[in-house]
C-alpha cells in the first residue's frame, strides 16, 4: 500500500527525471549555438618606407578568425595576431597580404612598404662602385715669385675662375672606388674664364703618403693629409677619418678638401668634394628641420698696400646651421668660422699651434632654394668693422635614409671695394 507521502515522493521524482531527461511532457527547450561573424584581419607596418640597413616590424590582427596564411612578400601560417621583423637585400615594392578564415567566412588585408638601398661611405662597398658626387670649384692663377711694392713672395695672387655654381659652371664630378683601398676621382667641365678643366686623379695604397691632421683643442686625429705626386699635378687631399663620421653619427657621406697645383706652382685647383649616397626623390623629407654640422675651409688673403703687404694661405674651422622648409622649398643659415691656422702648418699636422689670433670671428650668411635632394643659394658676409667682404655660393646634397644627413660644397671671393685688400677661398660642409 503506498501512503500518501510516498506517493508525492513518486511524483517530485518522476518530475525531476522528465525535466532532465528531455522527455514528453517537459517545460525546458534547447540552448541556441553559438554563431561567430564573419572575420575582420588587419595589418600595419612600422613605417610605410623600409631601408636594407634596417628592420620593418609588421604588425596583424584578426577577428572572428581560426586561421590565417601570408602570401606576396611573406609566406606560410601565421598565428591570428602577431608582429615580426622583417629586413630587406634589396630595393623595391615589398607586399604584405595576410588572408585569414573563421566560420564566418574569409577576410585579407595587406600593406606596402617602398625600401630604399643607401651605402654607407664608412662601410665595404662593392668594387668599381661609383658614387654620386659634386663639387664647386676655384681655379686660381699665381704671377711667378718674384717682388710687388718692394716685397717678394712665391704666391703673388693673379686671377681666378670658378666652376660648379649649380648650372651656371657645370662640373662633371665622378668618384668610384676600384676596390677597397683606392679611389678615382674625375673632374670634367668649363671654368668662368671659359677654359676647359679635365683632371683624373687616381688614389691608391701605392702611390699615397698619408699624414693626422688635428683640428684646434682636439688630441686625436680628425682628418688625414693624402699627399700624392702625379705627371702633371701635386694633389693634397684632406679628409676626416671613418671613424671620426661614426663619432658623429655621419655615414653616408664624406668630403675631401682636394688642392691641385701644376708642378711650375702657376695655378692651383682648389676642388672641395662630395660624394655619397644622395637621398631618392620619393624618400625625400617633408615639414621642416634644423641642420647642423662643422665645417672647413681654404683661404687666400691678399693685401697689396705697401705698408701692410701680406699674402696668406689659411685653413679654417668652424660650425655650421641650416634651416630647411620642404614645403615652401627654401632653406637659410649661417656659417660661423672662428679657429685660422696658417695652410703650410696645418698640412703638416701642426695647424693647432698656428694660429692667427688676429683675425675675428666671421659669420656668413645663406639663403636660398631647395629642388629635390639639392639646395643652393648665395653666400654673403659683409663686416664693416673689420672690414672683410666676401660673396660667394653654396650647394649641397641631403643624404641617406630620411635626408637624415646634408653636405655642401662652397666657393668665395671678395666683393668689396679695395682691390687691393680680399680674401678667396672655398670651404666644406657636413652635418645633420
Amino acid at each position: 500500500m503506498v501512503t500518501k507521502f510516498q506517493f508525492s515522493a513518486l511524483l517530485v521524482s518522476i518530475f525531476i527525471i522528465s525535466a532532465c531527461g528531455g522527455g514528453g511532457g517537459g517545460g525546458g527547450s534547447d540552448s541556441a549555438p553559438i554563431v561567430s561573424g564573419p572575420p575582420t584581419v588587419s595589418i600595419t607596418s612600422s613605417s610605410s618606407k623600409g631601408y636594407t640597413t634596417e628592420n620593418t616590424t609588421i604588425t596583424w590582427s584578426s577577428s572572428n578568425a581560426t586561421s590565417c596564411t601570408a602570401s606576396d612578400s611573406w609566406s606560410g601560417t601565421k598565428t591570428t595576431s602577431g608582429n615580426e621583423n622583417y629586413s630587406f637585400s634589396s630595393q623595391g615594392n615589398y607586399t604584405f597580404t595576410l588572408s585569414c578564415s573563421g566560420s564566418g567566412g574569409s577576410a585579407s588585408d595587406s600593406v606596402t612598404i617602398e625600401v630604399f638601398d643607401y651605402k654607407k661611405v664608412v662601410d665595404v662597398v662593392p668594387d668599381n662602385y661609383e658614387w654620386e658626387a659634386y663639387t664647386n670649384a676655384m681655379i686660381i692663377d699665381w704671377f711667378p715669385p718674384g717682388n710687388l711694392n718692394g716685397v717678394y713672395s712665391e704666391t703673388w695672387f693673379r686671377n681666378f675662375a670658378v666652376a660648379g655654381w649649380g648650372n651656371t659652371f657645370p662640373l662633371e664630378t665622378s668618384v668610384t672606388e676600384p676596390n677597397e683601398s683606392s679611389l678615382t676621382v674625375n673632374y670634367s667641365g668649363t671654368d668662368s674664364s671659359d677654359r676647359p678643366i679635365n683632371l683624373n686623379l687616381a688614389f691608391n695604397e701605392w702611390n699615397q703618403d698619408v699624414l693626422d691632421l688635428y683640428e684646434v683643442g682636439e688630441s686625436e686625429p680628425s682628418y688625414g693629409l693624402i699627399n700624392v705626386s702625379f705627371v702633371d699635378l701635386n694633389v693634397s687631399a684632406f679628409t676626416p677619418y671613418s671613424q671620426t663620421q661614426i663619432d658623429e653619427g655621419i655615414v653616408y657621406t664624406t668630403v675631401g678638401q682636394i688642392l691641385a697645383e701644376t708642378l711650375d706652382g702657376l695655378k692651383t685647383y682648389i676642388l672641395p668634394t662630395i660624394y655619397g649616397s644622395e637621398t631618392q626623390t620619393a624618400d625625400l623629407p617633408t615639414g621642416s628641420r634644423t641642420m647642423t654640422g662643422d665645417s672647413i675651409f681654404y683661404f687666400h688673403e691678399v693685401n697689396y698696400e705697401s705698408s701692410n703687404t701680406y699674402n696668406v694661405n689659411i685653413a679654417a674651422t668652424g660650425t655650421a646651421s641650416l634651416d630647411f622648409n620642404f614645403v615652401e622649398g627654401s632653406f637659410s643659415g649661417e656659417l660661423v668660422i672662428d679657429e685660422y691656422m696658417d695652410l703650410v702648418e696645418f698640412l703638416t699636422g701642426n695647424g693647432p699651434n698656428a694660429l692667427y689670433t688676429s683675425i675675428p670671428t666671421v659669420t656668413m650668411t645663406v639663403s636660398g632654394s631647395i629642388a629635390g635632394d639639392a639646395f643652393g643659394g648665395e653666400l654673403s658676409l659683409n663686416d664693416t668693422v673689420n672690414d672683410i667682404v666676401l660673396t660667394g655660393y653654396l650647394e649641397g646634397r641631403l643624404y641617406g635614409p630620411d635626408g637624415q644627413e646634408m653636405a655642401a660644397s662652397m666657393t668665395f671671393y671678395d666683393a668689396g671695394d679695395n682691390p687691393d685688400d680680399f680674401t678667396l677661398g672655398a670651404g666644406l660642409m657636413i652635418g645633420q
